[in-house]
């Protein structure tokens, strides 16, 4: 549901026109100062050429904006809530990453989201805030542990 609310959001698309943006800026400035034959300006761009590379290679590696995670997890809680799954598997799942011991690494998958402990926080008060959490339909649950036992 977290990745559907990243679709639904249109974060790809967002952070894709972001680096566009900065890389024209970027061909715009290099061609300006090659045309104009300024040596002055030349470095001014050159300088500048290389500080918006950083940035470009910074937005891919890390990932999504932090609030595009944000945003992305409460549409999760709407998205679960109004397909009749319980939001708090959510909550659940966030829970279990803050207790593993890679989330305090800061690496991998833990280097581009927030912090799980936060996350956890937000989703919890999201979930709080609804008028009344779904109860999971007893036809759901039996599906799902019937797909499972298939996958042994």
């Amino acid at each position: 549901a977290h990745e559907v609310g990243h679709v639904a959001a249109k974060h790809g698309l967002r952070s894709i026109k972001k680096s566009r943006l900065i890389e024209a800026f970027r061909l715009l400035a290099s061609e300006a100062a090659q045309r104009s034959g300024s040596a002055e300006l030349a470095k001014l761009v050159s300088t500048y050429k290389s500080i918006l590379g950083d940035i470009t290679a910074t937005l891919i590696e890390r990932g999504y904006d932090r609030k595009f995670e944000t945003e992305a997890d409460e549409l999760a809680v709407k998205f679960m809530t109004r397909a009749g799954y319980s939001p708090t598997a959510l909550s659940d799942f966030l829970a279990a990453l803050a207790s593993s011991a890679q989330a305090s690494s800061g690496k991998g998958w833990f280097k581009t989201h927030p912090a799980p402990e936060k996350r956890l926080a937000k989703v919890s008060a999201k979930i709080k805030a609804l008028p009344q959490v779904p109860a999971v339909a007893k036809v759901r649950t039996q599906r799902f542990h019937q797909y499972c036992s298939r996958l042994k």
